[in-house]
């Protein structure tokens, strides 16, 4: 009889292969069935309110174990799972690599691994569940001389993943899998959490002597994907804003309202110069309807600013935080000056 797991996880690429390959690894032990519930991160995601959901409920004992991939609950949430699974006796295991939740393991080392770097690499919360149950992380299992078939296509996913992730892609000149791992985070988008999951449970998936990532649909699917988002990035560059926002020190940063390609279009807007500093600007920042991705390059660090500042956190050059407004109330105050100096003419 098939083992029921429960998963909680983010909602990107990271996210949505964690669970994959952690599935990959307990099928090989136990039949196991997954849950999987994808999430949005940070003090105003869906997180916290999804575990004590799930708890509260009346199914919550009837899993043979509880995970957590790619983010992590507030500490509190995280000491009533912890509480739950001493109670039941239901094993619990936390999988991240954001720096900010670090300070989990050092409170839960039982239950939590978060490694923001294994073997001199960044990491994803994929490659950290691979090495988990492999023993190495996936680069050092696609090494040349190590010789590996039994779980190279695994090993070759999520290093995929952890390139797209860390942004080894672009950054690094001697990433193996360069715009592949782009293209793979692509084809999530396109087709959709279901759709993409779907080809994972295909039989022989798996299988060594399956040596292609795309289908010829999903090549072509690719291609049309690729220009819109050239050309999407290219607009939403062009009407960037450049503001001085004042912190624990003023920084200069480049602002503009999307919804889409954010990544990418925070890594080409952190290549701006500043109009007054004619420098490169510090950081920076897209908004979508009060969720905010900040990108940076260098030393700049992020994660802190979107912790401090902005109820949030992730890597040192790619973070993201909410700043709850009520658009509503903007646009009244708005149309009420414009009514006040309509009066005032």
């Amino acid at each position: 009889m098939s083992e029921k797991v429960m998963v909680f996880s983010h909602d990107d690429l990271d996210g949505v292969m964690s669970p994959i390959i952690l599935g990959y690894f307990l099928n090989r032990e136990t039949e196991t069935s997954l849950v999987v519930k994808h999430c949005k991160t940070g003090n105003y995601g869906t997180i916290d309110s999804e575990i004590t959901k799930f708890l509260s409920g009346t199914e919550a004992s009837n899993y043979a174990a509880i995970y957590v991939t790619d983010l992590v609950p507030s500490e509190p949430v995280m000491a009533d799972l912890q509480a739950f699974s001493k109670e039941t006796g239901i094993p619990l295991a936390v999988f991240d690599h954001h720096q900010t939740a670090e300070y989990l393991m050092a409170l839960y080392p039982e239950n939590v691994s978060v490694y923001p770097r294994q073997e001199g690499h960044l990491t994803s919360a994929t490659s950290v569940v691979f090495q988990h149950y492999a023993g190495m992380t996936p680069e050092a299992y696609l090494r040349p001389d190590a010789d590996r078939a039994e779980n190279k296509r695994v090993a070759e996913f999520a290093s995929i993943v952890r390139s797209w992730d860390c942004w080894d892609w672009t950054n690094d000149a001697n990433d193996r899998w360069g715009e592949l791992a782009s293209d793979f985070n692509s084809l999530l988008h396109i087709l959709g959490t279901e759709r993409f999951l779907a080809r994972f449970v295909e039989p022989d998936f798996w299988s060594p002597t399956q040596a292609s990532v795309f289908s010829d649909t999903d090549i072509l699917l690719l291609d049309i994907e690729r220009n819109a988002r050239e050309k999407y990035i290219k607009s939403h560059v062009e009407r960037t804003q450049f503001h001085v926002l004042e912190l624990d020190k003023p920084y200069h940063v480049a602002y503009v309202t999307a919804e889409s390609y954010k990544s990418m279009l925070g890594n080409a807007m952190c290549k701006l110069t500043h109009p007054r500093t004619k420098e490169l600007v510090d950081f920076a920042i897209i908004s979508d309807n009060g969720y905010l991705s900040l990108r940076s390059i260098g030393d700049m660090n992020v994660a802190d600013i979107v912790k401090t500042y902005f109820n949030g956190g992730g890597h040192a050059n790619a973070a993201g935080g909410y700043v709850p407004f009520d658009t509503f109330a903007i646009i009244g105050k708005a149309a009420k000056k414009a009514a006040k100096e309509l009066v005032a003419q």
